[in-house]
């Protein structure tokens, strides 16, 4: 049985079609398309298998995969058409840049919080596919990137096995400043994501931040 957007795909296949035959492979309309196939043809069951395929060390397919989930996640929040990957900021390299649709600052009160409170337009995301839990120095280099963006002053940290305590004592100390929004995930966080609906997504995400703002012992 088809639901609404099998229907809305349908229905725009022909304009899409008549596109492609002209050459024009850029147009928003196809890149809409393909991102919503995408995400109809990967659900969150799929994602959960490519990430524990995912071996450690493999930087750049983690990266990919951590994208996958923050794309579901925000179910249709992001502006795929502005994502960036493997960018320049503050003299090195930005991992992932998650552009908001100006609409989901209307729809999602947490979004419209952060707004207001971290200038949010974009996350930027650091992704660590590695053996052992990050140290403090990850969390400074995206609280440098955080800090030096025109796009908002939010960082997710991703990090496969976790923070150290001296990192998450970090991090902390950070968010305690509250100029700047650092928000950890681990590799069993991303498997959690792509399952929650938006309003549980957003519950999660203040419960993190809260979390993430209590003193560390």
């Amino acid at each position: 049985m088809e639901d609404a957007s099998d229907k809305k795909r349908a229905a725009r296949q022909p304009a899409v079609q008549r596109l492609l035959a002209r050459g024009i492979y850029d147009d928003p309309l196809i890149l809409d398309d393909i991102v919503e196939r995408i995400l109809a043809d990967v659900g969150p069951r799929s994602i959960h298998a490519d990430l524990d395929r995912c071996p450690v060390g493999e930087g750049h397919r983690y990266r990919d995969l951590a994208a996958r989930v923050f794309l579901r996640a925000f179910s249709g929040d992001i502006d795929v058409q502005m994502m960036r990957s493997e960018f320049g900021i503050a003299g090195g390299r930005g991992d992932l840049e998650l552009p908001f649709h100006i609409r989901a600052f209307d729809k999602r009160p947490l979004l419209r919080d952060w707004r207001h409170r971290f200038n949010l337009s974009s996350v930027l995301v650091e992704v660590k596919n590695e053996q052992n839990p990050a140290p403090p120095d990850h969390v400074r280099q995206i609280e440098s990137d955080v800090r030096v963006s025109p796009l908002g002053n939010v960082g997710f940290l991703v990090c496969r096995n976790g923070l150290t305590l001296a990192a998450q004592k970090r991090l902390t100390e950070v968010n305690k400043k509250q100029d700047v929004l650092l928000l950890a995930f681990n590799h069993r966080e991303l498997h959690e994501l792509p399952v929650l609906s938006p309003g549980h997504l957003e519950r999660y995400l203040h419960r993190k931040e809260l979390r993430q703002l209590q003193t560390v012992a």
